[in-house]
């Protein structure tokens, strides 16, 4: 089975050919909001390498924009395809011990998350913390993060790869692959996005403020669904 990975939901993108139980090739770049404009050309040389037969994309959590990005584009290649197309929690997709530990970072509006991933898979969705309770929520143990500043010591730093990410979908059964490509991959959301509607419209049909618009947990901004 060959698969192309696209990890894009950090800072230090990447896309990977995973091939007969190896990645055959990786290509890594830094972008920290720009990842549109940087991610076709290492797609273009993966494609270019090896035909897949399953397209994973990386879910998050993480960059607003970085994640729907790399949806967009294996969305795009499994339509024009005809390849399958499954997303995996981008927190799974990095070198943990024992492929197990459990995992901190930012999720904005004063909070932190938690997130325990048990052999490769997440053990439950992320829980938001405060800053005062993650230390013992933790328990004092080593942690990772993606982040490269959080308030808890021993918290080490590791990045998520498209190269781990398709290691994590070969570990997969056939049957839970086939259920992931029978549905429509979703970003991890670390809180449920909201809606706003719009004010009621003044005499006349001038609106009294603004339209209707889409705000995920991360803010007005879309940077970040934190």
């Amino acid at each position: 089975m060959t698969i192309l990975a696209l990890e894009t939901s950090t800072p230090r993108a990447s896309v990977a050919v995973w091939c007969d139980g190896a990645v055959v090739r990786e290509w890594t770049f830094q972008s920290d909001r720009s990842h549109n404009s940087l991610l076709f050309g290492p797609l273009g040389q993966a494609l270019d390498t090896a035909t897949p037969d399953l397209i994973a994309v990386g879910t998050g959590p993480g960059s607003y924009a970085g994640v729907r990005v790399a949806l967009a584009a294996g969305l795009a290649i499994s339509l024009a395809a005809g390849i399958p197309l499954v997303g995996w929690p981008s927190l799974t997709a990095c070198d943990l011990p024992g492929d197990s530990g459990v995992i901190v970072g930012d999720a904005r509006r004063g909070g932190f998350f938690l997130a325990e991933v048990t052999d490769g898979r997440l053990a439950g969705p992320p829980v938001i913390v405060e800053a005062g309770e993650l230390a013992a929520r933790t328990g004092g143990g080593a942690v990772r993060t993606f982040d490269d500043r959080l308030p808890v010591a021993q918290a080490m730093r590791v990045i998520p790869s498209a190269g781990w990410l398709a290691r994590r979908v070969a570990e997969l059964t056939p049957s839970e692959r086939a259920a992931l490509a029978a549905a429509t991959p979703e970003p991890l959301y670390l809180r449920a996005p909201f809606v706003t509607t719009p004010k009621p419209r003044a005499a006349g049909g001038s609106p009294e403020g603004a339209g209707p618009s889409l705000l995920s947990g991360g803010g007005r901004g879309g940077a970040d669904f934190g």
